[in-house]
């Protein structure tokens, strides 16, 4: 499979340390220069943010480095569709552990059936749907809100993930985990084969902050009610789906 590594230019230690293990694991990839959008959104990109929405229901608009953030995911997600086969995304700050090259053969089968992959740690309650390989099983997270470090995807999950794109309501790893956007479930692997540790820092800085209108601030929880009851009913009426598939 490909491996894209999204990274910043001027992130030279983050590039030296991926690029050292896939090396010495002789894994061919691709360095994938990271949006920076402290420097703004290409000028295809530039209105799909949506800080109307943000304001009302999160608060504050994306940050320049959430921007970035998404603006790079989504252009590969587009690059997976016109390769026209899975690819693998890791963000630069990512380890691959030990089982990473041996399940990428893997990851081809899988895809034909699920449009992403989490293949980073998470954290949270998950249930299994099968057994990968004798270390490794494919399970289904309920919640997939957190870091967007590792992952693989098939160009039908990449379209998916794009058809929802055209308004930006959430940081990156948010609306991956917003299910009911995209009906893209959240599968992943488990135990893990990419280790997120977050020992070298963030690129994605949030602007300064400013004070929170009361209006909004209730708005903002009713929201998040909203998103976490849809959530609930997603994920309930997927597993009753995979349950009368099987």
């Amino acid at each position: 499979m490909d491996i894209f590594i999204i990274s910043l230019p001027e992130a030279s230690k983050r590039r030296e340390r991926i690029a050292k293990i896939l090396d010495e694991s002789q894994l061919v990839y691709t360095v994938f220069d990271a949006v920076n959008g402290h420097n703004g959104l290409p000028s295809s990109l530039v209105h799909l943010p949506d800080d109307g929405f943000r304001k009302v229901f999160k608060s504050r608009p994306l940050s320049k480095g959430e921007r970035g953030c998404y603006a790079s995911h989504y252009l590969l997600w587009r690059k997976c569709i016109e390769l026209n086969r899975p690819i693998v995304i890791l963000e630069d700050d990512a380890i691959p552990l030990a089982g990473f090259k041996d399940a990428l053969a893997e990851l081809e089968c899988l895809h034909r059936t699920y449009g992403y992959i989490r293949l980073e740690t998470q954290f949270g309650s998950h249930s299994k749907i099968n057994s990968v390989n004798t270390c490794v099983d494919l399970v289904f997270w309920d919640a997939n809100d957190m870091r967007t470090g590792g992952y693989s995807i098939s160009p039908e999950g990449a379209k998916a993930f794009l058809d929802a794109s055209n308004r930006w309501l959430y940081s990156v790893d948010y609306f991956i985990g917003s299910s009911y956007l995209h009906h893209v479930p959240a599968i992943g692997l488990f135990p893990p084969i990419v280790s997120a540790p977050n020992d070298l820092g963030t690129y994605i800085q949030l602007d300064a902050k400013t004070k929170v209108n009361f209006t909004y601030k209730i708005t903002r929880e009713i929201y998040r009610f909203y998103r976490s009851c849809r959530m609930k009913l997603w994920n309930l009426s997927w597993k009753v789906r995979s349950r009368c598939r099987t």
